[in-house]
C-alpha cells in the first residue's frame, strides 16, 4: 500500500535546479558583495554579513507577544517603509500624500 504522494518535480513549472557551476559563481557573487557570509544562530557568529552603508535595519520585535500583534506590526512597518520610498503622486501639479 502506498502512503506517500509522488510529487515528481518539487521546483515550480519553469524553474530549474541551479549547476554547481552556476551555484558557485551567484554565491560567490553574493559573499562578495557582503563581506562573506557567516550564517548561525549564536552571536559568535554575528553578523553574518557587511552590513552596505547607507543601510536601513528594521525592528520586527513581537511586543504583543501573539502572532496576530507580529504581524500587525510586521504591515505597519511595510506600509511605512513603501510610503517613505515610494515618488510622490501628482494630480494638477499638485502633490498627493
Amino acid at each position: 500500500m502506498r502512503y506517500t504522494l509522488d510529487f515528481g518535480n518539487p521546483l515550480p513549472p519553469g524553474w530549474a535546479e541551479l549547476t554547481e557551476d552556476d551555484r558557485h559563481r551567484h554565491w560567490t557573487a553574493f559573499t562578495d558583495r557582503v563581506g562573506g557570509f557567516r550564517p548561525g544562530v549564536t552571536p559568535v557568529s554575528w553578523p553574518a554579513i557587511a552590513e552596505p552603508t547607507p543601510s536601513v535595519t528594521f525592528d520586527l520585535t513581537n511586543a504583543g507577544g501573539t502572532p496576530a500583534s507580529w504581524s500587525a506590526g510586521l504591515v505597519a512597518t511595510l506600509g511605512r517603509t513603501l510610503a517613505t520610498w515610494l515618488p510622490r503622486k501628482r494630480i494638477n501639479g499638485q502633490q498627493c500624500q
